[in-house]
C-alpha cells in the first residue's frame, strides 16, 4: 500500500503540489487540514518534510508509478 492508495488524498496532492515535481514523487504524502488546506509532506530521511512548492529540482524524486511497479514485480 502506497499513501497514493487513498483516492482522497489524490486531490488534496494535486492541489498542493501544482507546476512541481512533487506530484509526482514517490515520497510526497497529501496532509489535508481539517479546514481544507492541503500541504505536501517529503518522506525521503534526507529532504525537508514541508517543501517550498512548486519544487523545480530535486536529488530525492523517484517516479510514482516506477516505484509503485517495482513493488508489484517483488
Amino acid at each position: 500500500m502506497t499513501p497514493f492508495d487513498d483516492q482522497d488524498a489524490v486531490p488534496a496532492l494535486a492541489r498542493a503540489a501544482r507546476g512541481g515535481l512533487c506530484g509526482a514523487c514517490a515520497h510526497a504524502r497529501a496532509i489535508a487540514s481539517s479546514r481544507g488546506a492541503a500541504f505536501l509532506r517529503c518522506d525521503h530521511p534526507d529532504l525537508p518534510r514541508y517543501p517550498a512548492v512548486p519544487v523545480i529540482a530535486c536529488d530525492g524524486f523517484a517516479w510514482r508509478g516506477a516505484v509503485a511497479a517495482a513493488d508489484s514485480v517483488g
